[in-house]
């Protein structure tokens, strides 16, 4: 398929605003943590900011003549409740025992979830050369892994990191299949209307889930925690969502991987200085690897695609 190079440019543009202000959240969550909230309560806190500009977006698609199918409408409100959902309690519930770093570059993996699930499930065939990349991309990760764990005279582990990992693995599987749903759903509708959709879905699983735990509760009555969800649901939410599934409509799912690297980027710097999260010579080597391999899956993914 030609993409144009206009669409590239501005999914590019797109790719890399949205990644940035992703990126925001687990910086803006780490600091609500510091006020005693848990990962459900500053969620719904995000979702709650978030949906009426999801429910407002989806009434004017709605007027403006768009229709959608009983089919695509249980699609695109799975894809939602999987990734802004599910991934997004796994992906908040681990930051708490890893560093945001580290979380970074786990979510980078998820390239190479979207090759091996078409590998495995849509009959496509794996490159050696994806192969070798991935290979490098996972030992940048590993080396990550060992020192968030204290390895080699870094600062000592959370006693829970391991469970971290796990729940950011998990995170980014469910991303990767909001990916590669997201793109073959919007070949059948606009961006707007699937973004609205899938993160009204979103924010429905995120409110049951709050009620039938907690009941009708405020999740906090702390000003600053209550400022930091409506942040998080506006600027973390709202805006990038609609970014990066524009993103992909223009350019399709696997190009956008590279541009994820100004948000990865921001992370880093962002929690030295908010956060005071320490770097060591082992956690940077990590970092350049990882970079590396998942770049040259992107790249390489990109090239083997258009050639077909």
């Amino acid at each position: 398929m030609h993409i144009s190079r206009r669409n590239i440019l501005v999914g590019a543009i797109l790719a890399t605003a949205s990644s940035a202000l992703f990126t925001g959240k687990v910086i803006v969550a780490k600091l609500a943590y510091a006020h005693g909230i848990d990962p459900l309560g500053i969620i719904s806190l995000r979702m709650v900011s978030a949906s009426p500009f999801f429910a407002a977006m989806l009434l004017l698609r709605l007027r403006q003549g768009a229709r959608v199918s009983p089919r695509d409408l249980g699609v695109a409100l799975f894809l939602g409740i999987l990734c802004y959902y599910v991934a997004s309690m796994l992906d908040f519930g681990g930051v708490q025992y890893v560093s945001t770093a580290l979380e970074r570059m786990i979510l980078q993996l998820s390239p190479s979830f979207v090759l091996f699930i078409g590998v495995l499930f849509m009959g496509e065939k794996l490159d050696l050369r994806l192969l070798a990349s991935i290979c490098v991309g996972y030992l940048g990760v590993a080396l990550m892994v060992y020192s968030e764990l204290g390895g080699a005279g870094s600062a000592p582990a959370h006693p829970l990191a391991w469970l971290g990992v796990l729940m950011i693995i998990g995170a980014t599987l469910c991303f990767s299949i909001y990916v590669i749903g997201a793109e073959r759903m919007m070949r059948r509708m606009d961006s707007r209307l699937f973004t609205s959709l899938s993160m009204i879905g979103a924010c429905g699983g995120v409110f049951a889930h709050y009620v039938v735990q907690r009941g009708f509760v405020a999740p906090t009555h702390d000003p600053v925690v209550l400022g930091y969800g409506v942040a998080m649901g506006i600027f973390c939410t709202v805006l990038p969502s609609f970014m990066v599934n524009r993103a992909i409509q223009m350019m399709g799912g696997q190009r956008i991987g590279p541009y994820n690297y100004a948000g990865m980027g921001l992370t880093f710097v962002a929690s030295s200085f908010l956060l005071n999260e320490s770097f060591s010579v082992l956690k940077l080597a990590g970092i350049l690897l990882a970079c590396v391999g998942a770049m040259a899956l992107t790249f390489g993914g990109a090239r083997n695609k258009a050639s077909k």
